[in-house]
Order: structure tokens, then C-alpha cells, then sequence
């Protein structure tokens, strides 16, 4: 199993959870709107995730490992060149507002592009607020990623 899946694993049990569908339709009947929402939330934490472990395989050291919410930040100091009083202030909905061009499956690499298209993850999704679910922790994903 590729540390992409194991990712994706980590991920939906608990959104499914926040939606309230079932894991069985999440898996095979995701066309349910219980279902589809939590795949596509799900889908949307992924990405960050994976948008997040390439720029930390680009620019963690051991000084700076970027962990967590300090990957994200800096990701936006990369883009904004803001000071980092200024983005430790921003919401997580507000710094996913400035990552917006970021958050794209055609900024992967390849192999990861190959996973996501697996999923098969709707061309017109249903609206989701990534903010509204506290159960997984942005940036945290690294675990899952190592091998990658």
C-alpha cells in the first residue's frame, strides 16, 4: 500500500464520522450525498496535505522541519512575503483563501496526480468547509507521507 493510500486511510474514517455516512457508502455507494460530501472533504484534506509534504520535501531542515501549521505558514510566507506575526493571525480558512492557486492536483507530481485520479472525485463537488471539521489537523499528514 503507498503512503498515499495510507494517508487517505487515515483521513476519511473520520470524516465519514462528521457527515454521518456510512463507511460503506463512502467506499461503494458514493454518489449518497452523506457519502459524496465526506469523500469530497476527505479529497480537499488530501490535497493540502500533499501540497504540504512537497514544499516540506523542498524546504525542511532539521532546523526547521516544518511541522504542522508551521508548514502551512510557511507556504504563505514563501507566496506572500507577509510577516509572520501577520500570517500566524490569519484563520485556517483565511490561508487556504491565499493558497487557492496552490491547492491543485496539477501543482503534484505525477505519481501523486495518478493517485488522486483513483478516487474518483467528482468534476463539480459539493460545496465543503474544511474549517468546520476539527477532527484531522492540517499538516499533520507527514506521518503517512515518509516514504513519498
Amino acid at each position: 500500500m503507498s503512503s498515499y493510500s495510507n494517508l487517505w486511510q487515515a483521513i476519511w474514517p473520520g470524516v465519514c464520522d462528521f457527515y454521518g455516512a456510512a463507511q460503506y457508502d463512502f467506499e461503494n455507494n458514493p454518489g449518497t450525498v452523506k457519502a459524496l460530501q465526506a469523500r469530497v472533504h476527505s479529497y480537499q484534506l488530501l490535497l493540502v496535505e500533499l501540497l504540504i509534504h512537497e514544499q516540506r520535501k523542498k524546504f525542511a531542515t532539521p532546523f526547521e522541519p516544518l511541522d504542522g501549521q508551521k508548514a502551512l505558514h510557511y507556504i504563505v510566507f514563501n507566496k506572500t512575503h507577509w510577516e509572520l506575526p501577520k500570517i500566524r493571525s490569519l484563520s485556517l480558512q483565511d490561508i487556504l483563501f491565499v493558497l487557492l492557486d496552490d491547492i491543485r492536483p496539477d501543482h503534484l507530481p505525477d505519481e501523486a496526480q495518478k493517485y488522486l485520479e483513483t478516487l474518483r472525485i467528482p468534476s463539480n463537488p459539493p460545496a465543503v468547509d474544511l474549517t468546520q471539521y476539527s477532527g484531522w489537523l492540517i499538516g499533520e499528514g507527514q506521518r503517512y507521507l515518509k516514504d513519498q
